[in-house]
Parts: C-alpha cells; sequence; structure tokens
C-alpha cells in the first residue's frame, strides 16, 4: 500500500489574529490580521484557533515557525476536495528556489487531507503536532518529526529524516538516509519502497510491522517489538532484520513472498518469533510458518538469505521453512503444528 499524492485545494478567507514575533527594538509581540489561505513568514504564534472552510497557511519563506500555540487549524465545511491543505510548505515546482529551515509546532490540525503538505523543502521540523491527517513530504531532505501524534507520514523521492518519539499508524513511502526510531504504531506500519540507507530501530508495532519492497537496498529493521517482517518486489538487496521480537501475525512473523526475484545479501538474525500463522486468514491463503523463506520460482534467480540464531515457538506451521535460504547456524524452533520444526536449516529445540 503506497500513499496516495494529492494536490492542493482553494481557499476560503477566515481572518484571526496573530501574534508575530517582535522586531529586536520592540518593546513585545504585536498583533497582525491574518486569514485563511495566507502566506506567512517570520515567527507566527496562534492566539486562538482558526477555523477555515479551504486552505489553512502557506509558507514559502525561509525561517518560518508556526507556533499553533496549542490551538487547533481546524477546516469546517466549504467544498469538499479530496488534496485540502493545512498548512503548505515550499514551491510545488522544482525550478522555484527551495524553502529551508521552517517549523510547525505545538497543537493540532484537522480536517484536513493533508495537515501538512511540503514540496522541494529542506530542514522542516514538525514537533508536538497532534493531527488525523496525513503529513507528507516530497523531494525534500532534513526532515524531522518528533513527539508528535500523527495519523501518517507519506514522503516522496526523499532525502535525509528524522521520525522519532511518535505516536503513529503509517509511514511510507520512497526516499533514503532515513531513521524512523523509537515510534510507537498501535495498529499500522512502515512500508518501503525505491529507498536506501533506511534503519527502522527501537520501534512497538501492536499490531503492524515493516513491509520492504521493489527497489529497496540497505536496510536496517531492529530492536522492534512487531507482528511482522515481509519482503516482497523484484531488486531487493542488503536487508538486514536483526534482533526483533515478533508475535501473533496471523500468518508467518517473517516472510520472502514466493514471487520476489532478485534478493540479495539479507540477513534474518536473533529474532525471537512467538504464534505465528493461526489466522484469522480471510479469503486469502497465507503461510504459517514463523520464518518463511521459499525458494525461488523464477528459473534461474538467485535469492542470498541467511538465516542465524532466531528463536521461534508455537507456528501453526512449520517453525522455519527455508528451502531458498542460507543455514548461518543456531537457529532454534520448537512447538510447531507441522513437522520437521525446521526445512532448509538445521534447527536445535
Amino acid at each position: 500500500m503506497r500513499t496516495s499524492i494529492r494536490l492542493v485545494a482553494a481557499a476560503a478567507a477566515v481572518p484571526l489574529a496573530l501574534l508575530t514575533a517582535p522586531a529586536a527594538t520592540a518593546a513585545g509581540p504585536t498583533a497582525t490580521a491574518v486569514t485563511c489561505g495566507s502566506e506567512v513568514s517570520g515567527k507566527v504564534v496562534l492566539t486562538k484557533d482558526l477555523n477555515c472552510t479551504g486552505r489553512g497557511l502557506i509558507v514559502r519563506a525561509s525561517g518560518t515557525t508556526i507556533d499553533l500555540n496549542g490551538h487547533t487549524l481546524r477546516r469546517v465545511g466549504g467544498e469538499e476536495v479530496f488534496d485540502n491543505r493545512g498548512i503548505e510548505v515550499g514551491f510545488d515546482s522544482p525550478e522555484l528556489p527551495r524553502t529551508h529551515d521552517v517549523t510547525i509546532r505545538n497543537g493540532t490540525i484537522e480536517g484536513y487531507a493533508y495537515a501538512v503538505y511540503a514540496s522541494y523543502t529542506e530542514g522542516l521540523t514538525v514537533e508536538r503536532l497532534t493531527t488525523e491527517d496525513t503529513l507528507r513530504s516530497e523531494v525534500g531532505q532534513d526532515l524531522t518529526v518528533r513527539k508528535s501524534r500523527i495519523a501518517e507520514i507519506g514522503f516522496y523521492y526523499h532525502g535525509s529524516a528524522l521520525i522519532e518519539g511518535n505516536t503513529l499508524r503509517y509511514v511510507g513511502g520512497s526516499g533514503g538516509n532515513m531513521r524512523i526510531r523509537n515510534n510507537r504504531f498501535p495498529g499500522g506500519g512502515v512500508q518501503l519502497y525505491e529507498s536506501s540507507d533506511v534503519e527502522v530501530t527501537g520501534n512497538r508495532f501492536a499490531p503492524g510491522g515493516v513491509s520492504v519492497n521493489d527497489d529497496t537496498f540497505n536496510i536496517t529493521i531492529a530492536d522492534n517489538v512487531m507482528t511482522g517482517v515481509s519482503l516482497d518486489g523484484t531488486r531487493i538487496e542488503g536487508i538486514t532484520i536483526r534482533n526483533n521480537r515478533i508475535r501473533n501475525n496471523p500468518a508467518s512473523g517473517i516472510t520472502v513472498d514466493s514471487s520476489s526475484q532478485s534478493v540479495y545479501d539479507v540477513l534474518i538474525e536473533n529474532n525471537k518469533i512467538t504464534h505465528s500463522g493461526f489466522g484469522p486468514h480471510g479469503d486469502w491463503a497465507p503461510t504459517y510458518d514463523g520464518i518463511h523463506v521459499p525458494a525461488p520460482t523464477i528459473e534461474g534467480d538467485v535469492r542470498e538469505v541467511t538465516l542465524r540464531g532466531n528463536r521461534v515457538r508455537n507456528s501453526a506451521g512449520h517453525g522455519i521453512f527455508a528451502p531458498g535460504a542460507i543455514d548461518g547456524g543456531g537457529n532454534r524452533a520448537k512447538g510447531s503444528k507441522a513437522a520437521p520444526e525446521c526445512v532448509g536449516v538445521i534447527c536445535s529445540k
């Protein structure tokens, strides 16, 4: 599942008094009237909730800070459009200057398809934001999202990012040099495609997990508490799945899909997997093993997946089914419903 791309909506103007940062010689902040759909710059501090029938605020100028100050930017009424934006940052064109060093913090955005929509930005920081909407950043870099509650974060051909200490449902897209760490996912997950140099570490998924798809390289998935990990696509290389605690996947805890092609340099190491494959399954046909790495289905395709030091308990199928894997030793399985406990690697109990 990839996050859909939605475009900009028109806005209706609703006045609101905001505070701007004082000049160096000023005695204190002064009030400025700002309307929904306005382009803002400098330091903007809300003094009360902002209710808009369309687009909220627009940021083009570098160095802008929007402090929601505990208030809510809210879309109310207006025309129903699929791509309305609460705060729009940057220009939708690579031909125009990039917007640098924008901060959005300390409040709530609600009623929009996109709470924040950023294009061609560098150094965007979002912190202490609450929203049931999506934060999307396209062709940007140096994104930081922390200490926030956000439904979805989507990125598209993105540069570096730090997503840390949040409560989220979904993070996904294409990008490189990203750190997704120490977040809570109460029913959701991370999906990567056309991505490289990404670390997904220290997160708690309850339930949920990580899906790695086409053209994805150098990914580390480590030290998470989760429901599962799946590799499903073409050209997947340099993946490390290590030290995760995986429990209660209705299918397999770790899966390399049988249709995946050109899977190289994958290490599945020191994971603890419990109670996999017991459903519910609905109308689909899952795998039931704790770890499932089948042989390639395409003649001549190469699959380089090493299993080492994993511990599997109480699977509906085999503990480990891995005729397409390399046995790195030290794997253990016990309590599997299908015999033998392990296929393709040697396991102790």
